[in-house]
């Protein structure tokens, strides 16, 4: 019911086999009927897969699973990490809550900087989980409990609606 394109996080052009770049869809009839013509970049990044579908949805763009938000994406001095990157290293540790309370970001020397909140974890192993995923990153972990870590590193879970809700005494 639409046009759909993955374009370049850096030249805005379509995007290439295995590129990262954000989904920008251009709805057809019906739903543009009353409107004039709307590209919606909706600011969600994928990877471009590589080889040409063979199905009925061969005109779509072959893409990766969302990786995050263009503005929430970690530039490196390396690479560009995403944050699924990031929360698949992590959530994969077995024995460990899910989700793993986490704050990452790009620090002055250029790397990846990860915070875990979690007193089952050791350095070592979170750094050997971002690196089986090419993440080269500084870790640090916090030992603080489960109160303290979600204080910490909130997570939309952790939200919560109160106006829709009231006493009912």
């Amino acid at each position: 019911m639409g046009y759909t394109e993955v374009l370049d996080l850096e030249t805005g052009e379509p995007a290439g086999p295995g590129r990262l770049g954000e989904l920008t869809v251009t709805p057809y009839y019906p739903y543009r009927e009353c409107m004039p013509v709307l590209r919606y970049n909706t600011g969600d990044v994928v990877r471009t897969l590589d080889g040409e579908p063979e199905c009925e949805l061969a005109a779509v763009p072959a893409v990766s699973r969302i990786l995050g938000k263009a503005g929430t994406l970690h530039r490196t001095a390396g690479a560009v990490v995403t944050p699924r990157d990031i929360l698949e290293a992590l959530d994969g540790t077995p024995g460990l809550p899910w989700p793993l309370r986490h704050r990452a970001g790009v620090g002055d020397d250029g790397r990846l900087h990860v915070e875990v909140a979690s007193r089952n974890v050791g350095v070592a192993e979170v750094t050997e989980r971002l690196r089986a995923r090419d993440i080269d990153a500084r870790v640090t972990v916090l030992p603080v409990g489960d109160e303290e870590a979600a204080r910490r590193f909130p997570l939309r879970c952790d939200l919560l609606e109160h106006t829709f809700t009231r006493s009912h005494a």
